[in-house]
């Protein structure tokens, strides 16, 4: 059985301001230093993703694949002309080549700096950043049912596969994006 969460992208928005002390915008962390990081947790991702889509001026730009990642406490001499205090641990991550989008993919429903996960093919094909996510959501939702029910079995008479339980270790841990997604 494959592992439907593993392509899903975690699709974030990038200002092109610059930090107070700094010349390297936040836009240009991504695009030309391929880095990016957010907060351990919280309202951000508890494990590191696979990938991140950036959207800035109203559509999706690129999706990047997460070469490396590591933990850390302070951006000290990581990136050149780029100066922010981090409070509490942060993922950083070195991102790859950049997937870019064949036709134009825009916000739709997302709005400011809503986050939201969507698996990549879906990123790819459809018109609006919030259609694949909602798609996504249903597609994940979909599976957890089939991975649940048996045909001619009653279903609280099986035992969970490792699977599902994998799939809610999953919705744990994107829960809150998902039930954003549903709105």
């Amino acid at each position: 059985m494959q592992d439907k969460h593993s392509n899903l992208v975690y699709v974030v928005t990038l200002s092109n301001r610059t930090p107070a002390r700094s010349t390297t915008s936040w836009r240009d962390v991504v695009t030309v230093h391929n880095l990016y990081f957010h907060p351990v947790g919280s309202n951000y991702p508890r494990e590191p993703v696979n990938y991140i889509g950036f959207r800035f001026d109203g559509q999706l730009r690129s999706i990047r694949h997460v070469e490396h990642v590591e933990v850390v406490s302070s951006l000290t001499g990581r990136i050149p002309g780029f100066s922010y205090t981090l409070n509490g641990p942060h993922y950083l991550y070195t991102l790859g080549k950049p997937i870019m989008p064949s036709h134009k993919v825009t916000n739709g429903t997302v709005v400011r700096a809503n986050r939201v996960y969507a698996a990549i093919d879906l990123l790819l094909t459809c018109s609006t950043i919030s259609e694949a996510g909602r798609k996504t959501r249903l597609r994940l939702e979909g599976t957890k049912d089939q991975l649940t029910s048996r045909p001619g079995v009653p279903s609280n008479t099986h035992k969970k596969t490792r699977v599902a339980k994998s799939l809610a270790k999953v919705n744990a841990k994107y829960g809150k994006a998902l039930k954003r997604l549903a709105k």
